[in-house]
C-alpha cells in the first residue's frame, strides 16, 4: 500500500506497507514487489528494484523472509510496515530480535528497517 498521491512523484515514498491475511494451516506464499520511478523509461536498462516476501505458516509459527533480488534504482524504501489481520502474537521476533508491536486490535502492525531479512511470529 502507497500513501494517496495526486500524480506519480508528488510524495517520497520511503515506506511500503504490506497488508497481510495469514492463510490458516500449513502452506506457503510469495509476493515480489517491483520498484522503480514511475515515470521514465528507465526501467528498460535496468534502473529497478526487486524485493521478495515469502510467508511460510506451520502450526502456531508464521516466518517471513525478507530479500531484495536486485537493488539497481536509487530510491530504495526505508522500512516496511506489516499490518498482520487475524491473529495476536505470542512472539514477535526481526532477526531473532523481539519486536515492536504497533498496535494490538483484531490486527497487530510492525514497522522494520529495509535491512531486516527474516520476521518470525509464534502465537
Amino acid at each position: 500500500m502507497y500513501p494517496a498521491q495526486n500524480y506519480v512523484g508528488e510524495k517520497k515514498i520511503s515506506q511500503l506497507t504490506l497488508d497481510i491475511y495469514p492463510f490458516t494451516g500449513k502452506g506457503e506464499s510469495c509476493y515480489e514487489h517491483y520498484q522503480d520511478d514511475g515515470e521514465s523509461f528507465d526501467y528498460r536498462s535496468g534502473s529497478y528494484n526487486l524485493y521478495d516476501f515469502i510467508l511460510k505458516r506451520s502450526g502456531n509459527l508464521i516466518e517471513i523472509n525478507i530479500s531484495k533480488t536486485r537493488e539497481a534504482y536509487g530510491e530504495k524504501y526505508q522500512s516496511f510496515k506489516f499490518i498482520i489481520n487475524g491473529i495476536k502474537p505470542l512472539e514477535f521476533l526481526v532477526d531473532g530480535q523481539t519486536g515492536k508491536i504497533e498496535n494490538d486490535d483484531d490486527q497487530f502492525s510492525f514497522t522494520v528497517s529495509n535491512t531486516a531479512k527474516k520476521i518470525d511470529l509464534k502465537f
